[in-house]
This record gives structure tokens, sequence and C-alpha cells, in this order.
């Protein structure tokens, strides 16, 4: 095998994270940290020293006064935190283990190269693993910092080590030629990934962990399925039983429907899965987690009928009715989504009916310009009446010119029908240039409580398969340039996220995330996907101006998109004692880099 370390991780920097941390540090110290290991990796290999100090005198100094200028928490408990500075002499460990870790991990690389030359002798190595677990061991004992938090990040500098490492070896082969070395690249990436996701843990058990940063605007969850069915939400409903299969949208549903059971039974079967699916209960249990507003998706044929020839069953607007009326009792506000427009706004099954062959002349806008009047106009004294989005995703197909009209004319009629200035109109960028709809509508113009819309699902594109789980980590938490939510509000734009969930691409096995993923356990899975979910509420905290809504209340396909099983399996902090409910019942141990890469080779090979 390449590397034989778990039995030196397991003995050194253990996880032991069983019960609350009583020291923390902040994210500049895990960032100052991360860094340091990057630059001991780069300085080791280009000075191929067997001192196992990398940096001259002066540069320590500095990197120890940076360290010293940063706080660390000495309780984590928000309502009884108080901070002090980094001794000196603690600083000056710190920065041992991180130069002793890439001494470690670039030793141990390059004597596993079996034509390669050795950069250090296993002398070299062996004491600098001496002095690595003497230093840990002195920094517990000293009680200075906790041992948790010494070992949390001991693992940080550790893992940073070795992701940086393999990240090198792997830079060094420019070309793989021949099958066997192709094979080994993959391998070698498949433990660079491994660390550095072992990295991204260590740094949420080393930083500060508190109640989430106050989100402004809305902290709310979507009704999906219910007013308007599709795929996932409710697929084993008694409604789809009745059918047999699971149909494709709410235009097969409602045809199978009408098919099998005539119009008036159909008619019964769908009001009943309207009134029963989500009910008064749901809405209590929302405002219980502290929420302050639901998305509904709704259509036109659910306010008004289908249109001629059409298979769908409707209205059902008094449904709606008592959704607001629940909404008010509970403190909660409406923000209505225009899923099923006239003409269909897309082939998407979400607007109501795939279809492959649409074509963006298939949409109506004016009729469904209508439709929106009406809705505005029944709802717009109501209290609980928070925003309305005047279409949901919308094809990129559609000429931006066409769109930006028909959200102009959208915004019109809604005010028109007296819907007061603080109610938003919301605006989907779904699929767009920021530089395509931003400034289009200025409060110069007229345009007052205008909102933009975005979706963040890193589970549907190829570009997210690519990544591995520790990058989907770094992007959750906005360390990415390029995340949407952040352009958007550069642009100076108010912005909203009214749907995003905590699916991964790791269906597929032709992208090596699906392996990262299937060699993990479950505790290690739900460890993941909770620091999946902190990291995506804090940047929407950061940069959603107004707010989030999660994708969706109720959902069978698990607690990755359901946030109602989610919050029962403690992956998002909601509800009563967030804090407490977020704590780590038991150790993670992640499994050595070795074994991993000897379970993906087996595979390939196979």
């Amino acid at each position: 095998t390449l590397l034989k370390h778990k039995r030196l991780h397991s003995k050194l920097l253990p996880m032991l994270v069983r019960s609350p941390v009583a020291q923390a540090v902040p994210q500049s110290v895990v960032a100052s940290l991360r860094r340091l290991v990057r630059h001991c990796v780069r300085r080791r290999l280009a000075t191929k020293s067997v001192h196992s100090r990398v940096h001259s005198k002066e540069r320590r100094k500095v990197v120890v006064r940076q360290l010293r200028s940063l706080a660390i928490v000495k309780n984590s408990r928000p309502d009884a935190a108080s901070e002090f500075p980094l001794s000196e002499a603690s600083a000056s460990k710190l920065v041992d283990i991180a130069e002793l870790s890439a001494v470690i991990a670039i030793a141990r690389i390059s004597s596993s190269r079996k034509n390669g030359r050795k950069l250090f002798s296993s002398n070299a190595t062996l004491i600098a693993k001496r002095r690595l677990e003497y230093g840990i061991k002195t920094m517990c004992r000293e009680r200075v910092l906790a041992a948790p938090l010494v070992r949390s990040l001991g693992s940080l500098c550790w893992h940073s080590a070795w992701g940086a490492a393999w990240k090198r070896h792997l830079a060094e082969k420019p070309a793989f030629g021949v099958r066997r070395d192709k094979r080994l690249s993959a391998e070698l990436e498949f433990q660079m990934r491994h660390d550095d996701l072992r990295t991204e843990f260590a740094a949420d058990y080393s930083q500060k962990f508190s109640k989430l940063p106050e989100q402004s605007g809305w902290r709310g969850v979507n009704l999906g399925g219910w007013l308007l069915w599709e795929c996932g939400p409710c697929n084993t409903a008694p409604l789809v039983q009745a059918v047999g299969n699971v149909p494709m949208d709410e235009w097969s549903l409602s045809l199978q429907l009408r098919e099998k059971y005539g119009h008036e039974e159909a008619a019964r079967l769908m009001r009943q899965h309207r009134m029963s699916f989500i009910t008064k209960t749901d809405f209590a249990q929302i405002a219980e987690l502290g929420l302050n507003s639901v998305r509904i998706p709704f259509s036109y044929w659910m306010f008004e009928g289908p249109r001629p020839g059409e298979p769908f069953l409707g209205p059902d607007v008094d449904i709606l009715d008592s959704a607001f009326q629940w909404a008010l009792e509970f403190g909660l506000k409406v923000v209505l989504s225009f899923h099923g427009t006239v003409g269909f706004h897309s082939d998407h099954q979400a607007c109501g009916k795939f279809d492959e062959n649409w074509s963006p002349s298939s949409w109506d806008p004016k009729a469904s310009l209508d439709v929106l009047s009406r809705v505005a106009a029944r709802y717009k004294d109501n209290a609980a009446l928070g925003g309305i989005t005047v279409v949901n995703e919308p094809s990129s197909e559609i000429p931006i010119e066409v769109l930006r009209q028909y959200y102009k004319d959208g915004y019109r009629v809604i005010r028109q029908a007296g819907v007061p200035e603080h109610v938003e109109v919301i605006l989907p960028l779904y699929h767009r240039q920021v530089e395509e709809l931003s400034g289009h509508f200025p409060e110069s113009g007229g345009y007052r409580n205008i909102v933009f819309d975005l979706h963040i699902y890193h589970c549907f594109g190829d570009q997210w398969s690519e990544m591995s789980l520790a990058e989907h980590l770094r992007y959750a938490a906005g360390d990415d340039a390029s995340h949407e939510v952040k352009c958007l509000w550069k642009a100076g734009e108010r912005v909203i996220v009214s749907e995003f969930s905590l699916a991964l691409p790791t269906s597929s096995w032709d992208y090596m995330i699906a392996w990262e993923w299937s060699y993990l356990s479950r505790a290690e899975k739900n460890a993941i996907l909770r620091s999946f979910a902190i990291r995506q509420l804090k940047t929407f905290s950061s940069y959603a101006t107004n707010g989030w809504f999660w994708w969706s209340w109720k959902d069978e396909a698990g607690p990755e998109w359901s946030l109602r099983d989610a919050v029962a399996k403690r992956l998002v902090p909601l509800g009563k004692n967030p804090l407490l409910s977020m704590q780590p019942t038991r150790p993670l141990s992640l499994a050595a880099p070795s074994a991993a890469a000897q379970w993906y080779r087996s595979w390939q090979e196979d």
C-alpha cells in the first residue's frame, strides 16, 4: 500500500467530540493554520531539509505573532462565552505541530514511491513522529487549551498536510500514459479527497459553535407536492397509489385518474390529497421550529380550474384560503409561487407538465398575468401575505427580452391589484447571468420591494458531480467567489434563496464523489450533512439579504430533502435548544486513506 498511517492517526489525533468542547477557535485561526501547513509542505519539498524547522527564525516569529493576535473562545456556549489571547508558548507549539505534520506527510509519501528517491531517512521521520506525539501530549497536559481542542487542531494540521502532500505529488506527474499510472492517479486522488474531508471535519470541531447568525427576511420552508403535485414529496400518497404507478407530473396523474375512475371520483381523490397532505398541524409544527414563513407553489388550474381539453382537476382555492388562515393563527407569512402558468413556462415537470416538445411559443404570458392579477386581488388585504413570485424556474430558452417584460408586467399587475408595497415581488434569476436582470428594475423606475430569487442545489449538473465532498462543503461556506448568492449580492441586489436542500450528487458511480460517499459510515455521512446545512445557512445569513426557504417540508427522499426529517435527525439547528441538538453524539474517525485507496483500487481492477 502507498500509505499506512491508520494506527498513527488513531493514536495521535482522535476526534474526541463526545461532549461539548469547552474551548474553540474562530474561523481566522483555522484559516491561518491551514495556510501555514500548505506553506510548510511547499517549503519542505523545495528545501529537502532533514531539519524539522521549515521556517526561518524571523518568519517563525511572524507566524507566532499572527496566531497570538487571534482570540480563543473559552466556552462554546454563546450565553457564557469569553475570550482570551493565545500565549506565545502555545502559538509556538501549534507552529511545531504544523511543521511536523508536513514533515511526516512528505516523508511517508516519498517513501511510498517504488522507483523514486526518498526525500527523508526513516530515522528522521521517526524523530518527527515522536516530537509530534510529545508536542500534542504536552499541550494536553498543560491544559492551557482544552484537550479536545488540541486534538482537533492537531487533526486539522495533520490532514491539511496529507491533503497538500497528495496534491503536490499528483502535480508532479504531468501525464499518465500507462494504464497502471492512470489507476495510480485515481487512487492518489481518492486518498487526497479523504484527507481533505478530514480537514474540513477538524475545522468544524475546532471552531466555536454558536447559534446561527440572525437571518434577515424569511426563514421558511416550501410546501412542495401539496397544491401542485410533483415527483418526490409524496410518491406514495393515496392519490398516487390509486393509479398504481408514480407519474411524471400532475398532468399525467390527473389524466390517469380520470381514465381509471371518471371525472367525479378523480376530482374527489385530488381534493382529498390537497386537504390531507398538509394540514393545520403542519403549520403549527413549522412555527414551533422558529420559522416565520411558508412558500406555497400554486397553479392556475388549482385557482380557477383547467382550460378546455386539459386533464387537470380543480379548482380548490378554498384550501389555499385555509392556508392563509392557519398562517395568521400561528404567526407565519405566506409567499405564493406561481409554479403552474398558462401554457407552461418550461418543459420541466415542476410546472405541471413534462413536455419534450415544449417551446417558448407554447407559453402564454398574457393569460398567466391575468391569473396573477386575480390571485393578487384575492389576497391583497390578507395580513399573512408576504410575497408573490411571478413565475418559478422559467426556461432559459425564453428570450431574455420576453422574460424581462413579463417581470415588469407581473410587478405592474400585482401592484395595480392593490397589493401593498411591503409585500415583496419576487423575480427568479434561474439559469440567467446576473447582468441580464440586475439593474433593470430600479427603484427610481417605480419598482419597489423587488427581490431576486435563486435556487441553490448541489446535485444537478456535471459540475457538481466532479467536485469532492470537501469542495462541496467549502462552496457551501461561501469560499468560492463564483457562489451565485455572493455574485448577486455584490451586484447590489436583494436576494432570496427560495429553494435549497442537503442533496449531494452521490448516486452516479461514474464520478468519484459517489465512491467517497459510499465508503463512509452512517455517522460520518450525518456529520457531512450537518456541516453542509450549517455552512449553507451561515452563507445565506451573510449574503441572502431577504432569507431562505428549504425544499421541502415533507419529502419521501429523506432528510436531504425533507426539513421535517432533517430536524428529527438533528441535521439542522432548528427547534427548541438548537445548540444542544447539534452536539455530536459519538466520536468520528474516518477510515485511513490506505484502506480507502485499496477498496477503490479493487473496484477499478474488477
